[in-house]
């Protein structure tokens, strides 16, 4: 399976490199302070302390919770996590569903209606959670699909084409259309903006102007790229590396994250020779990529590569002190290699998965383990549901 051969990958790294944190070379890794957004100068290739990447510098705990395993509802891949109401809400896209577990692992129900009947769903390119415990779908192309107790209670169509989106209570929806066209949707196409607001079918705002061009599609787009943190929205441009917050209508520049290996980074504002140029860096992996991005209330967790390598960074948001973790994290509460993934933040909790069978690989030939991970161990297989991880940060 896909999810099978990743862990195998992750496996490799995080088993078999070694690398020293406690070498100190030039500091470059800086905090600017400017008008429009704080900018984040980090040297992927500096570690400033012997244990950087230890789990007990940023949290209290962590937790492994085993998901409830049966052939009627086996997960295929985990691209996105939502924990609401004591609930954990995850996006398969290799199955099209959304699978939906007690805050303790076990099922609840599933929500697998991909077709063409009148609930029915295309496909699932992004999913939301409201306050109603109503999952809302976005079909691109087709809309969003409001569903509760497996029935749909509510459809919104509309025909723009986006890669995430959010609806507030009062069902004004943001989308982020990024580097996708949608000539139906600007008149003035190539001319378009990357993030719009609708309301009642009409979009009542554009922000981020942009100029298509069919070169940036080759780009792996990323995905969740709307979160909220204390109640406030925010957007995270990956491509650019930009963070904002959105209030009152308003887009307010707050993070730009710029890597020291990257000579020029991409920007859609660039001239197109010099973004053509970082086009063919990408592809050769000469390229340092925002990968993903999770801000909690005191901390800013990021990934990023370097060549064909997955490198962490945690930024702690009262000093704004950058600490690169390297290749992998290490959970010192059990005393065990990490070879899992984070993908959520409730706001003082990271929240992750990891394979099963990696987390076993993990634990093999280990006797000074906890007696609670003794107990994952005797009642854990290779081919069950993934464990999500919840990390309570301090």
């Amino acid at each position: 399976m896909k999810r099978e051969f990743q862990a195998s990958i992750i496996l490799i790294f995080v088993i078999s490199i070694s690398f020293s944190c406690n070498k100190k070379p030039k500091n470059d890794n800086n905090i600017i302070e400017s008008s429009n957004f704080t900018i984040l100068n980090i040297n992927p290739k500096q570690f400033k302390e012997k244990d950087c990447y230890k789990f007990s510098k940023f949290c209290d705990s962590i937790t492994y919770i085993p998901l409830e395993t049966k052939d009627s509802f086996l997960i295929g891949s985990i691209d996105k996590i939502i924990v609401q109401n004591n609930k954990i809400f995850i996006l398969d896209k290799i199955t099209e569903s959304i699978f939906c577990f007690d805050i303790n692992g076990k099922f609840l129900y599933k929500i697998d209606r991909k077709g063409n009947g009148p609930e029915e769903y295309i496909s699932i390119g992004d999913f939301q959670v409201n306050s109603k415990d109503e999952v809302i779908i976005y079909s691109s192309s087709q809309g969003f699909l409001f569903y509760k107790n497996g029935r749909v209670t509510k459809k919104i169509e509309s025909s723009v084409i986006a890669s995430d989106f959010y609806i507030d209570e009062r069902n004004s929806i943001y989308l982020y259309t990024g580097r996708s066209a949608n000539k139906e949707i600007f008149k003035d196409f190539p001319k378009q903006y990357r993030l719009i607001k609708i309301f009642d079918g009409a979009i009542t705002k554009n922000y981020l102007p942009y100029n298509f061009d069919e070169r940036y599609l080759r780009i792996p787009q990323a995905r969740n790229t709307f979160f909220l943190l204390q109640d406030t929205l925010h957007l995270i441009e990956y491509l650019n590396q930009e963070i904002y917050s959105i209030s009152n209508d308003s887009l307010k520049p707050k993070y730009k994250i710029r890597f020291t290996t990257n000579s020029n980074s991409f920007n859609f504002n660039n001239k197109k020779e010099l973004n053509t140029s970082i086009i063919e860096k990408i592809k050769e992996n000469d390229y340092t990529r925002l990968i993903s991005y999770i801000e909690t209330i005191d901390y800013l967790f990021i990934s990023y590569n370097v060549e064909n390598l997955m490198m962490y960074s945690y930024i702690r948001k009262k000093d704004l002190k950058i600490n690169n973790a390297g290749l992998f994290y290490f959970d010192d509460f059990n005393g065990i290699s990490f070879g899992g993934k984070f993908l959520y933040s409730t706001g003082n909790e990271l929240i992750g998965y990891i394979e099963p069978d990696l987390f076993l690989n993990l634990l093999k030939n280990r006797n000074d383990i906890s007696s609670n991970l003794k107990s994952l161990k005797r009642n854990l297989n290779s081919a069950d549901n993934p464990l999500i991880i919840k990390l309570k940060l301090k």
